[in-house]
């Protein structure tokens, strides 16, 4: 580096200039990024980009986490129960049909014609 004090300052502002020019460079490429996931994925892509970005508040942060995660993880529904199984109907149930059968009137079979 220079020893002049004026050409380290000329330097300086010269490399800030260029990480400036960088950084609007890759903030255009973010944007243009974030525009087409936008429209390829839709709001939930806006969603998940908002709440990934750790230069977003906390508080926006945690909203958009908040929106976005019934679409990313379903929720949990009650089991669905089984009907109840009832041994005493089943069984009464074949008893009848077979009482039925030995009286000599079948339950589901037309008469013989």
């Amino acid at each position: 580096m220079a020893t002049d004090p004026a050409a380290q300052v000329a330097q300086l502002e010269f490399v800030v200039r260029e990480q400036m020019r960088h950084i609007a460079e890759l903030q255009a490429k973010y944007d243009a990024l974030l525009e087409e996931m936008t429209k390829e994925y839709g709001a939930h892509a806006a969603l998940v980009a908002i709440y990934s970005d750790p230069t977003k508040p906390d508080s926006v942060r945690a909203k958009a986490a908040a929106s976005a995660l019934p679409f990313e993880k379903p929720k949990v529904a009650a089991p669905q129960q089984a009907p109840v199984f009832s041994l005493y109907d089943y069984l009464e149930a074949a008893r009848l049909k077979k009482l039925k059968v030995i009286e000599g009137k079948p339950q589901d079979e037309p008469p013989a014609a």
